[in-house]
């Protein structure tokens, strides 16, 4: 069973989830206030894979969940049809 059919599934027993297939990252997110309008808060973030280090920062946080999948599909991880909309519709 791959990472992502385990993720999708839910199904996390140990003898089907395999360590080296994991992929971490450090997500952090946070309200900023915008300077100009006291009223306007904006959410940011960054995401920071474990293994390399690498950080990102994002205006919005749907660019997280684009990041992941970026990475995710460089591994060769098909993403579904769920996934593809959800990428098309929300990408920045």
């Amino acid at each position: 069973m791959s990472l992502l059919s385990a993720m999708s599934t839910g199904v996390t027993s140990n003898s089907e989830w395999h360590e080296p297939e994991a992929q971490s990252f450090i997500v952090k997110i946070w309200l900023e206030q915008d300077t100009s309008d006291a009223n306007e808060v904006r959410w940011r973030g960054s995401i920071t894979r474990v293994p390399g280090g690498e950080r990102q920062s994002v205006s919005d946080v749907t660019q997280i969940v684009a990041l992941i999948a970026d990475h995710l599909h460089e591994l060769g991880v098909r993403m579904g049809i769920k996934w593809r909309i959800w990428l098309w519709l929300f990408r920045p």
